[in-house]
């Protein structure tokens, strides 16, 4: 719009109005550059399409290795949990034995030296 054409009618014709022949000095256009324009645009959409499911791809890809790392690391804890039992039951088990060698040695320790005490003194005839 706004171009000058250079084209004109018949003289007889100046507006066209009678369908005379129109006289180009250049041929008509033959679409090359609105094809060239259309091909150029199809492709940047192609890249950047490209361009975005790359991106999209990736962010999945960040999310899910995201997820696997945080469902490892609950499972680590876990088993930290798992074995800091086992290992307060092991202790306590531990205790409880201690204890009782403690309770048991201190019972079989006095009744030796009630027994030895008993073997030590004269028995009266």
């Amino acid at each position: 719009w706004g171009d000058a054409m250079s084209c004109f009618y018949h003289q007889d014709d100046l507006y066209g109005a009678r369908g005379m022949r129109l006289y180009c000095v250049g041929l008509p256009s033959d679409l090359q550059q609105e094809w060239f324009t259309v091909i150029s645009a199809s492709v940047m959409l192609i890249l950047a399409l490209i361009v975005m499911i790359l991106l999209n791809w990736r962010q999945r890809r960040d999310r899910d290795e995201d997820a696997a790392a945080e469902e490892e690391r609950l499972q680590v804890e876990a088993e930290i949990q798992e074995a800091r039992q086992i290992i307060e039951q092991r202790d306590a088990e531990d205790a409880r034995r201690l204890a009782i060698i403690e309770h048991g040695g201190e019972e079989s320790s006095n009744v030796s030296e009630e027994e030895h005490d008993m073997t030590a003194r004269p028995t009266s005839p």
